[in-house]
C-alpha cells in the first residue's frame, strides 16, 4: 500500500482547505482535455517543458501536470507492460505527488501499483485480460491526469509456413495446438498432449534458486505453455524443468519446429542469454541447447537472436561453441550467417508470436566435422553452419567419434543467464511455447 505520514494527512487538510474543489475539478477536466494519446497523437501535444507552463499554483501550492512513460498502443492477452508516471513539473510540492492508476475496463485491462511518491515517478503494471480496449489514466492527488488507450488482442499469429522439414523424416513428437494444463504437483506430475506425455521435474515448493513447478502454466489467451521468470530466480538456474521423450531415436537427423513468444518486457539483465530446450542424443556426453541471445549486445531486451550451444563432455567438464558467435570465449564454428534475414525476436517483436526450425543434419562418421546446423525464424533461413557459400556443407559435429548416433529426449530446462548469481530478473518475465513438433530420420 502507498505510505502515508502524519505530516503528510496535515499538509493534505491545509491544502484542500485552500483550494476550492470546484476550481480543482474544473482545472482537472481541463487538463485532463490535453492529455497526450499513445495511439493518436494530437498536433497541440507539447513537450514537458511546454507543458509546466500550464501547471498552476494556488495559496503556495504547485498542482503539476502528468507525463506518462512507457505506454504503447496495443498489447498481446496475458502481456504484461510497466509504465513510469512522471510529474511535468519537477517543483510541484507533495500534493500532487502520488498517482493513483486506474483502467476503464478492468476485464480488459488490470492494472497493479507500486513506488508511490519514488522521486523516480509513480510505476504501475498493466496486464492484458482480454481482447478489446482500456483507458489507462494517472491521476495526481490534485485531480490533475494524463490517459491513454491501449487495445489488446490475442497478439501477431506466427507465421503457418512454409516449414523446411527434410524429406524422409518421421513425426514424433506432434502436440498440436498445446491445449492442456500442465501438471504442477506430485506424484501427478506428467500430462499428455496430443500422443506425447511430458514430466514436470520441478519440485513443488519453491527452492533456495527460484524453481517451482509452478513457474510452469497455460497461456491464458490460447493455446501454449508459459515459462515465468521471478525476481526470485538465481542466475544460472531455471524456474522449471519438463521434458518429453522422442519414441523413434533414428540415425542422428533431427528437426524440431514450434512456436515462441516472447514477454513484452522480457530482458536479460546483465545475463549473456536464455536457453530454451536441450535435445538430447543417446548418449550422456552431449548436452545441445537451442535459445536466444543478445549475442554482446544490449540486453534489455532489445536483442534475442535465435541460437544455438553445441556442449560436449570432456573429461570432468563440458566444452561449448555458440552459434551464431562466439559470446562464451569458445573457437567459433565455421559458419554462414545470413545477415539480411537475421530475425530479431527480442525488442518491438516481443509479445508477438514467431515460428522457429532448427535441423540438424549429421556427421559421417560420427565426430567428423562435416554436420550441418540450420536455423530458419519466420520462414526465413538465418543461419547455417558450413564453410560458406560455393563449399562443401560442414563445419560442426553434433557426436563424439566412435558414438552411435540418433537423439531420444527433448528437455526444456530454460536457464536463465549464467554470468553471475546475481544476474536474476528484475522483474516477472516469461515466454511462450506451443505447437512443439519433432521429428527424426
Amino acid at each position: 500500500m502507498r505510505p502515508t505520514h502524519d505530516w503528510d494527512r496535515a499538509r493534505a487538510r491545509v491544502s484542500y482547505r485552500l483550494v476550492p474543489i470546484p476550481f480543482l475539478t474544473a482545472v482537472a477536466i481541463a487538463l485532463s482535455a490535453c492529455a497526450d494519446s499513445s495511439t493518436a497523437p494530437k498536433a497541440t501535444n507539447q513537450a514537458p517543458e511546454a507543458r509546466e507552463a500550464r501547471a498552476f499554483t494556488e495559496d503556495g501550492v504547485t498542482y503539476p501536470t502528468v507525463s506518462i512513460e512507457g505506454a504503447s498502443a496495443t498489447l498481446a492477452v496475458g502481456g504484461q507492460e510497466t509504465l513510469q508516471a512522471k510529474l511535468a513539473t519537477p517543483t510541484a510540492t507533495w500534493v500532487g505527488a502520488y498517482i493513483t492508476w486506474t483502467s476503464s475496463n478492468t476485464k480488459v485491462v488490470s492494472v497493479s501499483t507500486s513506488d508511490w511518491g519514488s522521486t523516480s515517478g509513480d510505476q504501475a503494471t498493466v496486464t492484458g485480460l482480454a481482447q478489446g480496449t482500456a483507458t489507462i489514466a494517472a491521476t495526481t492527488k490534485s485531480g490533475t491526469s494524463q490517459q491513454f488507450t491501449i487495445t489488446v488482442g490475442s497478439g501477431v499469429a506466427a507465421p503457418s509456413g512454409p516449414y523446411h522439414e527434410p524429406a524422409g523424416m518421421v513425426a514424433q513428437i506432434n502436440t498440436g495446438p498445446m491445449t492442456i494444463l500442465p501438471a504442477t504437483s506430485y506424484p501427478a506430475n506428467k500430462w499428455t498432449q496430443g500422443t506425447t506425455t511430458f514430466s514436470n521435474f520441478s519440485p513443488t515448493t519453491m527452492s533456495s534458486t527460484g524453481e517451482w513447478s509452478q513457474n510452469l502454466s497455460h497461456v491464458p489467451d490460447g493455446s501454449g505453455v508459459r515459462v515465468t521468470y521471478g525476481p526470485s530466480l538465481v542466475g544460472g538456474n531455471s524456474p522449471v524443468r519438463f521434458g518429453a521423450s522422442i519414441p523413434n531415436h533414428g540415425t542422428g537427423h533431427l528437426y524440431i519446429r514450434w512456436r515462441f513468444r516472447l514477454s513484452p518486457n522480457w530482458t536479460l539483465s546483465r545475463a549473456s542469454g536464455l536457453k530454451v530446450m536441450e535435445p538430447r542424443t543417446v548418449n550422456s556426453t552431449e548436452n545441445h541447447v537451442l535459445g536466444a541471445g543478445a549475442d554482446g549486445q544490449a540486453t534489455d531486451g532489445s536483442n534475442m537472436w535465435f541460437g544455438a550451444l553445441l556442449q560436449f563432455s570432456t573429461g570432468s567438464g563440458t566444452q561449448g561453441i555458440n552459434v551464431p558467435g562466439n559470446s562464451e570465449g569458445q573457437s567459433p564454428v565455421p559458419s554462414q550467417v545470413f545477415s539480411g534475414n537475421t530475425a530479431n525476436v527480442g525488442g518491438g517483436a516481443r509479445g508477438q508470436w514467431h515460428l522457429m526450425e532448427a535441423y540438424y543434419q549429421p556427421e559421417s562418421p560420427a565426430g567428423a566435422p562435416n554436420g550441418q546446423l540450420t536455423l530458419w525464424v519466420d520462414g526465413a533461413q538465418v543461419f547455417q553452419t558450413g564453410s560458406g557459400a560455393g563449399s562443401p556443407p560442414g563445419g560442426t559435429h553434433f557426436f563424439l567419434s566412435g558414438e552411435s548416433m540418433g537423439w531420444n529426449y527433448i528437455m526444456f530446462d530454460p536457464t536463465y543467464g549464467g554470468d553471475a548469481s546475481s544476474d536474476h530478473p528484475p522483474t516477472s518475465i516469461y515466454w511462450d511455447i506451443d505447437q512443439l513438433y519433432v521429428s527424426t530420420k
